[in-house]
């Protein structure tokens, strides 16, 4: 070995050692930067508890579980009987795999297996739940909400969470909310992840109080109140006008359980029942109904005074609960049942018209003979 390559071996050892001490990377290895720690953001879910859990005042609580043994519970909701619906949050660190809703004794304050009443199987992830039955039996699904903001895309946020119905018995979902937005503002539903704005406008709401959708943002141009229902099925948002959409339920609950005869002679079934869900309406919901005009082939509302008409011409023993929003004056039957009456009367008119005719004939006739005879 030379000299000068014993010399350079020495050097490069040397290199290496001050490197190490002084800490000088001689290597290409990058520097790692120290990451932070997030904090776990917190999420909603809606129970629907409908006429299972809610029979009785309970708290109402979510499991959640995954794999590497984590658990943990969400916060705790009471529920009052009669009322559908509570919602719960939950935050953690990872990432959950599956939930289980539980059923608990009024008193808890946090979820514990040791206060359970009831519980439902092992459920997928999602942000609301509905109990479908006394055993463990539950649905999932996602939440709808209506995002919007200003029409020029600015101020954009959450403006409503879309209630979850299910309806007519249909095994999808429903949402519906009731929601005010002003003019200038502008909307999306979103839904499962996704947005939606194919839209309907029902009755009550002018189609002009609306314009964009079908993959656009829908612009609202009149400020006001509104209903909006989202299928989950179609993907369709239908706008509908608060006051008509009340009134059009009672209108079909109406036609549901109030029972007429054609004969006119049976007492209606179920009018009592239907006098005070009524009389519970809001005044702008009683002005609606008073007002519609009898028709028995138009929509639910003029159907089911049309059906009110007739049983109140027909039976002058029965309440007329239909008044104005003011409740001072009570719905008369319509012009069309009073036809009908007219009707009827006319005949018996003719009726009579033709008999006395006929007797005036018999008496005209017995006096002639008797005249032939003189």
């Amino acid at each position: 070995m030379t000299i000068t390559k014993a010399l350079s071996i020495f050097g490069l050892a040397t290199l290496m050692s001050v490197g190490a001490v002084t800490g000088v990377v001689v290597s290409n290895a990058q520097s790692v930067e120290p990451q932070s720690v997030q904090a776990a953001e917190e999420h909603k879910i809606t129970l629907d508890v409908t006429q299972y859990w809610a029979d009785d005042d309970c708290a109402v609580s979510v499991y959640f579980f995954a794999s590497g043994d984590h658990n943990g519970w969400s916060s705790v909701a009471y529920v009052n009987a009669g009322h559908h619906y509570a919602e719960v949050t939950y935050s953690f660190n990872w990432n959950p795999e599956n939930m289980i809703a539980v059923r608990l004794d009024p008193a808890a304050t946090a979820g514990n297996w040791g206060q359970r009443y009831n519980q439902t199987q092992n459920l997928e992830i999602g942000s609301h739940i509905r109990i479908t039955g006394w055993d463990n039996s539950a649905e999932v699904d996602d939440y709808a909400t209506i995002q919007g903001g200003n029409q020029d895309g600015t101020g954009w946020g959450q403006l409503a969470t879309l209630n979850s119905v299910k309806k007519n018995g249909s095994n999808h979902c429903e949402y519906y909310t009731s929601v005010t937005l002003n003019a200038g503002q502008a909307f999306k539903v979103v839904y499962g992840g996704e947005w939606f704005s194919n839209y309907s406008i029902g009755d009550g709401v002018d189609s002009s109080d609306f314009s964009g959708g079908n993959g656009s943002n829908i612009d609202i141009h009149k400020t006001g109140n509104y209903i909006f229902y989202f299928d989950a099925s179609t993907k369709n948002v239908h706008i509908a006008n608060p006051i008509y959409a009340e009134a059009d339920e009672w209108a079909q609950s109406f036609l549901n359980n109030v029972g007429c005869d054609s004969s006119g002679v049976n007492l209606p079934t179920g009018w009592n029942s239907l006098a005070t869900s009524y009389a519970a309406l809001s005044a702008g919901a009683k002005d609606e109904i008073y007002g519609a005009t009898a028709n028995e082939n138009g929509n639910y509302i003029e159907r089911a005074v049309a059906r009110y008409d007739y049983a109140i011409s027909h039976h002058s023993s029965l309440t007329r609960f239909i008044t104005n929003g003011a409740e001072t004056i009570a719905r008369s039957a319509s012009i069309l049942v009073d036809t009908t009456n007219m009707v009827e009367n006319n005949n018996m008119a003719l009726i009579i018209v033709i008999t006395s005719i006929i007797t005036l004939a018999s008496i005209g006739g017995l006096f002639l003979l008797k005249k032939k005879r003189a």
